[in-house]
């Protein structure tokens, strides 16, 4: 009986589940499935294992256990998923070693496998600094340095030859000798465009502790400030770019979509370098906020410091030096950077974008 009992409780019992499901970094995944027998008394101490391969190592084959199951049961499990992408589930299996635990049976689930696409988790950003600019974003709102302008109050200097008399501060000058001049910073609507850098030779560091999962984080992070914040954004990468600028909830899931789905481009698969990717996608709209990114480590910094010049550009450098060896101390280089965010393996990106 104990070898027989095992086939017996198993015979019959069909599992279904949602065939797609959808999570985020860091929060838990919760599946649920409908176990249906055939109602006889056989069917029982029957287990219920999965496979998740977005979940950590230790908890990637969460197990149900149902005592009996009579026509129907509805059961669930959660398990936190640690891994962006889009992943498959399953297949299930089902065990049973009825009634003394002699024999232990496994049977495969038909059909059983499902789909969850894990977004990445951004981070809360306040706000975003153009230092190289002097600029600063603000409730959709681009403060540009250019003067002459008459949206914004910066400043008062001395009258020189060419300025208009309706810019004079006539209070002020009413105190002194020279005439005062107010000068203003003009107003405008922008667009945020992040380029991601895909190059595996740029990539250091290994799983969610490299500089490409680090890009992504901040890539879906200050896209969700953008869309809260009323700035249009677009994302740039490759086959899985949102070139279309846009400010609305449904843009900001299409971007996360991208960036769940994104990976490195491998050496043989490149087929031009990064700096000649961004110099091309800013040339087609060289107006707006360009995001950049750079490693202390490459000679393209200064080739991507040279479109501050052109249009406004935010750089955001990894030290490479901490990812590929997080124990050792910082990289020479990191204390000199001229970017406008240096960031280093395990940094809280939360606090470096707070600065």
């Amino acid at each position: 009986v104990s070898y027989i009992a095992p086939y017996l409780a198993l015979r019959g019992v069909a599992v279904t589940r949602k065939p797609y499901l959808v999570a985020t970094v860091g929060e838990a995944l919760q599946v649920t499935m409908e176990l249906e027998g055939p109602g006889t008394s056989w069917c029982r101490m029957i287990e219920l294992v999965d496979r998740v391969p977005c979940a950590d190592e230790e908890e990637r084959s969460p197990s149900l256990y149902v005592p009996r199951l009579d026509r129907a049961l509805t059961t669930h499990y959660s398990v936190a998923v640690n891994w962006r992408g889009l992943h498959t589930l399953g297949p299930l299996q089902l065990r049973s070693s009825y009634p003394l635990g002699v024999k232990r049976v496994t049977r495969l689930v038909d059909n059983s496998e499902a789909r969850v696409l894990v977004y990445p988790s951004p981070f809360r950003i306040s706000r975003i600094e153009l230092s190289r600019a002097a600029t600063q974003y603000t409730q959709g709102a681009f403060l540009s340095p250019r003067k002459g302008g008459c949206d914004e109050f910066t400043s008062l200097r001395e009258f020189r030859h060419g300025d208009s008399p309706r810019h004079i501060h006539w209070a002020k000058s009413s105190q002194g000798r020279e005439f005062q001049v107010k000068e203003y910073e003009s107003q405008q609507t922008n667009v945020v465009s992040i380029v991601l850098d895909r190059s595996s030779a740029h990539n250091a560091g290994e799983g969610r502790f490299s500089t490409f999962e680090y890009q992504v984080t901040i890539a879906v992070s200050i896209a969700r400030f953008c869309v809260d914040n009323g700035i249009p954004v677009a994302l740039y990468a490759g086959r899985e770019s949102v070139a279309i600028p846009e400010c609305n909830e449904s843009q900001y899931q299409n971007i996360a979509e991208s960036l769940a789905l994104v990976t490195l481009e491998q050496n043989g698969d490149d087929t031009t370098s990064y700096r000649d990717y961004a110099q091309s996608v800013i040339a087609e709209r060289p107006q707006g906020c360009w995001v950049l990114f750079a490693s202390d480590d490459s000679d393209e910094l200064d080739t991507l410091n040279y479109h501050a010049f052109l249009s406004q550009v935010l750089i955001i450098e990894f030290d490479t030096h901490s990812f590929r060896f997080p124990l050792s101390r910082p990289g020479a280089g990191s204390a000199t950077s001229t970017a406008d965010y240096s960031i280093r393996r395990n940094d809280d990106l939360e606090k470096v974008f707070s600065r």
